[in-house]
């Protein structure tokens, strides 16, 4: 039993103890359900303050998720030219994130009042225009991370994945209970928040 025993934590020691400097499997999984949480927290947020200001539910779900999901595609496609230390770029996006969810949490309302007199097509136009920057940032974490993970822990990678996709769908039905309590404007600052601790907690890591 003893043998066995010490066996076993001789096989589990490598996913706890990494080299000084690099992230330990805990805090990828914090970091991948971060950013499934995180993501929709911020995209269902958005597609709801902009059906107030282009004034069309269906056509504003469709106008923001193409705008948010074109633009994460792009951001996904330049992740793929970083080089040197990943986490700390991940860590410089995922502060850019967060700073430009607080923003728009506090000035995008505003904003749009400026522009209710346009066409239909101009207030479309706009909501792209505001979604893109945000979606661009919002897309690069994700692979990034895969990145990461694949130097570190390979063998983790679809259960990440899998974290990923169960804190998406978690993360859009609290960004609905959340919006009905407390609005939508909370709801995105939260998905701020998720994105400034991922950047608080991988900005120190060497990898």
């Amino acid at each position: 039993t003893t043998a066995l025993y010490t066996l076993s934590l001789h096989d589990a020691l490598p996913i706890w103890t990494v080299a000084s400097g690099q992230p330990r499997i805990y805090h990828f999984l914090f970091y991948f359900a971060s950013l499934g949480a995180g993501f929709m927290l911020i995209e269902i947020s958005l597609i709801q303050k902009f059906m107030l200001f282009i004034g069309k539910p269906t056509l504003t779900f469709s106008v923001i998720l193409f705008a948010l999901f074109l633009s994460a595609g792009l951001g996904s496609l330049t992740s793929n030219y970083f080089r040197g230390k990943l986490s700390h770029k991940v860590a410089l996006i995922t502060l850019g994130v967060a700073i430009l969810a607080i923003i728009y949490a506090f000035l995008l309302s505003p904003l749009m009042n400026n522009f209710l007199s346009l066409r239909l097509l101009g207030r479309s136009l706009l909501a792209i225009a505001f979604t893109i920057p945000l979606g661009f940032l919002m897309g690069i974490p994700f692979p990034t991370g895969l990145r990461i993970l694949k130097g570190v822990f390979p063998e983790e990678v679809p259960w990440m994945c899998g974290v990923n996709g169960i804190t998406s769908v978690l993360g859009s039905a609290g960004a609905v209970a959340l919006s009905m309590l407390f609005g939508f404007t909370w709801s995105l600052l939260l998905g701020g928040a998720v994105y400034s601790w991922i950047f608080w907690k991988f900005r120190s890591f060497s990898v």
